[in-house]
């Protein structure tokens, strides 16, 4: 009996307590409990968490993309990411960017979202992009969310803003995880304009990596126009990246058919380095690349 009345005891002062703060929920490690409190709040009032205290921030933050309005709060979040304690500015970075993903402008247009909220949203995370005092990975995050914004706004603006022009600051970026964040963020089929700023990237670029993938933009939809918007210097590129790390699949297809397209001998000799360097699980599919060759 003695048993039961404590345990009645204590279920009635927990029932008194209430339900537990987001800040008690993450110290808890309750995921689940913290979504589902989170989203269960206005997002006004989410948003307002994020200017809490330390654990309150990092509890939002981690629980504002389950929100059904998480959208509302990129710009707050934008601020967070500008902190100087790493671990709050990457929490809202990496919230940012989920909410981003889901943003587009079929869901601009199903959910009545403000241009000129999508436009602040935008305007904030390129400048958390812009700080080059901020972490690689912060900037990175910022500048694949503000592009995301931008294309989103193609069904909000009056006129929509150009993705190029967004992209240009950041693919001459001196950090290299930046540099492939803005190349990264290039929708495919990439535009034109796009293409030819990979084309660009891909013979300015020193960073392998960043090269890589900047090929197989310039490279990834139309080898022949790729090969006419790198020119000369960009086509002498394509053959030193068969000599550097191959570690983007995408890429390294891309980067073949390129070599394929071209009718120099050198760009022969080139794919079939490739063939023999890339990893075993493409070879296969780079003979058949070379078998297409003209």
């Amino acid at each position: 009996m003695r048993v039961v009345l404590v345990g009645a005891t204590l279920a009635a002062a927990v029932a008194m307590a209430g339900p537990r703060s987001p800040r008690d929920l993450y110290r808890a490690g309750d995921l689940a409990a913290l979504r589902h409190a989170v989203a269960t709040q206005p997002i006004a009032t989410a948003a307002a968490g994020l200017r809490g205290d330390r654990e309150t921030a990092l509890a939002i933050a981690t629980a504002l993309p389950d929100h059904p309005d998480a959208d509302a709060a990129l710009v707050p979040l934008a601020a967070l990411a500008g902190s100087w304690d790493r671990a709050l500015a990457s929490a809202a970075a990496t919230a940012a960017a989920a909410i981003a993903a889901r943003l587009d402008d079929t869901r601009a247009i199903a959910d009545e979202l403000a241009d000129d909220d999508l436009a602040a949203a935008a305007d904030a995370w390129a400048a958390v992009a812009a700080r080059a005092d901020r972490w690689s990975d912060v900037r990175a995050h910022a500048v694949g969310i503000a592009a995301r914004l931008t294309t989103t706004r193609a069904a909000t603006a009056a006129t929509a803003p150009p993705l190029d022009a967004a992209l240009a600051p950041f693919l001459a970026d001196p950090d290299p995880e930046v540099r492939r964040a803005a190349l990264e963020a290039i929708p495919a089929p990439a535009p034109s304009t796009l293409v030819a700023a990979a084309a660009a990237r891909v013979r300015a670029e020193v960073h392998p990596g960043v090269r890589l993938v900047a090929i197989g933009i310039a490279c990834g939809d139309d080898p022949a126009a790729g090969l006419a918007a790198l020119g000369d210097d960009g086509r002498a590129a394509l053959r030193a990246a068969v000599d550097a790390p191959l570690e983007h699949p995408g890429a390294i297809l891309a980067l073949a058919r390129c070599l394929a397209a071209d009718d120099d001998p050198a760009s022969l000799r080139a794919l079939t380095v490739l063939r023999h360097r890339a990893p075993r699980g493409l070879r296969g599919r780079l003979a058949a690349v070379a078998r297409r060759r003209p």
